[in-house]
């Protein structure tokens, strides 16, 4: 399970801490529109972020969102990585409730720097 903070705006990556960000402009989790929520894999001092299992997710898993009393269940359709140049590509709006969920991947040692993302996304499929 994920749970994100409400209306957050992704303006420093790092003040995220152990949180995760809704990115601004995206829809809510579970209303219609694409949500794209981001988190690190690993914080200061190496401590295990949000995201540290999420290169794990496979297609067909489960995610469950939990907002305003109500759970969000939503299937993985896609896990991929992307060069961090591309990363807008994965801001694709949706007319039905998706989740997109974006964390840091492959750290290049020489320039302290990740040069991809990990990008999974995920189409709602139940209400309760």
């Amino acid at each position: 399970s994920f749970r994100g903070r409400e209306n957050s705006t992704l303006l420093n990556l790092d003040a995220l801490g152990n949180n995760l960000g809704l990115i601004s402009d995206s829809a809510q989790p579970g209303s219609n529109g694409n949500s794209i929520l981001t988190g690190h894999i690993y914080n200061v001092g190496n401590i295990p972020g949000p995201f540290v299992d999420l290169k794990f997710v496979d297609v067909n898993d489960e995610i469950y969102i939990t907002r305003d009393g109500k759970t969000y269940t939503f299937v993985v359709r896609s896990s991929s990585v992307v060069d961090d140049s591309a990363i807008t590509s994965v801001f694709t709006p949706e007319l039905d409730p998706w989740l997109t969920l974006v964390t840091c991947e492959t750290y290049n040692m020489a320039t302290d720097s990740y040069s991809q993302r990990r990008v999974v996304r995920a189409e709602l499929v139940k209400v309760q």
